[in-house]
């Protein structure tokens, strides 16, 4: 018989002041992530990866930016959420408020928003594996195509041509 061990990885997510001290002050801070991984949101996508090589090396990974400048709209196709009945869908990022008391502007850039075709595609997807309600998800999702050519109102119409499609949220 073999043995199945379950090694732990422990992940951190931060901006680039957070991964210099939140993460490195001590063994005594319970953020302290010796031998885990911690990684800026925009790298978030590399997490599996990221977990692979920290198994194999048993060392900290840290990749958070020093300063992200590039602000384009993260290009990833989900068609699966498991074990969930309904899918999200990122949409919108970033907010032009710049409000005293928020960091939003700062660490998700402005607003921006995924490519109309790029959401009615990723929709019918997820519509065609079986998903009959889409949450749609974003910082300021009303905001979405300020930078574009399309309206929500239009992504909304859009979406609702879409067959098989029941709740949209």
């Amino acid at each position: 018989t073999t043995n199945n061990v379950t090694e732990q990885v422990s992940i951190g997510f931060a901006n680039h002041s957070e991964a210099k001290t939140t993460f490195s002050i001590g063994k005594n801070n319970k953020h302290y992530l010796p031998n885990g991984v911690i990684v800026g949101t925009n790298n978030r996508h590399l997490i599996p990866e990221l977990v692979e090589k920290n198994l194999e090396t048993k060392k900290q990974i840290n990749i958070v930016e020093k300063k992200r400048r590039d602000f384009s709209f993260e290009t990833s196709l989900l068609t699966s959420f498991s074990g969930n009945t309904r899918a999200y869908l990122k949409i919108q990022d970033g907010c032009n408020n710049f409000c005293s008391y928020c960091i939003i502007p700062f660490v998700r850039g402005k607003c921006r928003s995924k490519e109309y075709d790029t959401v009615i595609k990723e929709v019918t997807e997820l519509v065609n594996n079986g998903y009959k309600e889409i949450v749609l998800t974003g910082i300021h999702t009303g905001r979405y195509g300020v930078d574009l050519d399309h309206s929500f109102a239009d992504l909304l119409k859009g979406l609702i041509k879409i067959g098989g499609l029941k709740r949209l949220r």
